[in-house]
């Protein structure tokens, strides 16, 4: 329950492609995703496409999405726990940070032409 509707997560692991899937569903409906490469695994996940649809942005959904991954992977015990984001994503930014994340540093995304900027690389120690 988060702002008087029902809130649940669905976690979904895709073997075949070493990822799990955690799907945020509010009142029967899907409205954001996150996943993880498992790979690394118990030394470190890369969080990826932590994602709310428009219209639900801006009301804690994002941070009920991160932090039940969070508190997945802290059962799971993993060690660290990366995330990058960009400057222009500054409530991504303020997200991370609120349930923990450090901004680590910055690099350069060259294998991913569409982003011109620098990429900001956060990270959890669990």
């Amino acid at each position: 329950m988060l702002h008087g509707k029902m809130l649940t997560v669905s976690f979904i692991p895709i073997r075949r492609l070493h990822i799990n899937v955690v799907l945020l569903v509010l009142e029967q409906k899907p409205i954001g995703f996150l996943c993880w490469d498992n790979r690394k695994m118990p030394e470190l996940v890369e969080l990826g496409h932590n994602c709310i649809i428009p219209g639900f942005q801006g009301k804690q959904y994002g941070k009920a999405q991160l932090l039940e991954a969070v508190n997945r992977l802290q059962r799971l015990h993993i060690k660290k726990i990366t995330v990058t984001t960009n400057r222009q994503l500054v409530a991504a930014q303020k997200n991370y940070e609120s349930v923990g994340f450090h901004l680590t540093g910055f690099r350069r995304a060259d294998h991913l032409p569409e982003y011109a900027q620098e990429l900001m690389e956060y990270v959890l120690i669990l």
